[in-house]
């Protein structure tokens, strides 16, 4: 079995669960009072995020064409941890799928992650430095020492770490 079909089903089934969970969230256009208000439909990073290290906030901007829709950002922002959550299950080889689904909603119903989404505007950008960071975690720690790896690794947690200084 390939490791797509091996996690098919827990993708699927975190991601419904993650929707339903924020439903609320998602369906009424929710954001916090500090900064979600302000950056609503059109945000791109610029000379600002560079000079506190926010250097991967632009590219990731470029890719979205600048478009902030809170919902679409928030949905793809759980699509991208569960995606991460995966790639940390098999990094940590949890083979039991009831331990991946409790273990995926445990994380999904953390606190941080209905943060990040109600700062719609960057919510996605915080999931990529999650992403990255498994990404990183699981390159460095490949059994074979590969000098490719190794380098893969280091190139995602420094843009994970450009994400968020």
């Amino acid at each position: 079995m390939n490791k797509i079909e091996k996690y098919k089903q827990v993708y699927i089934g975190l991601g419904i669960f993650a929707g339903l969970i924020y439903f609320p969230l998602l369906s009424n256009g929710l954001t916090n009072s500090d900064d979600g208000v302000w950056h609503t439909t059109a945000f791109t990073a610029s000379d600002w995020e560079i000079s506190i290290g926010r250097w991967f906030w632009i590219y990731l901007d470029k890719i979205k064409f600048g478009i902030n829709s809170i919902t679409l950002n928030n949905i793809l922002s759980l699509m991208i941890m569960v995606l991460g959550l995966i790639l940390c299950m098999e990094c940590l080889k949890v083979e039991k799928t009831l331990f991946r689904v409790l273990g995926g909603m445990l994380f999904l119903t953390y606190p941080i992650v209905c943060d990040i989404l109600s700062y719609s505007y960057m919510s996605t950008t915080f999931a990529m430095a999650f992403l990255l960071s498994v990404i990183a975690a699981r390159s460095l720690l490949a059994q074979n020492n590969s000098v490719i790896l190794g380098g893969l690794g280091s190139v995602a947690i420094a843009c994970s770490m450009g994400c968020y200084q």
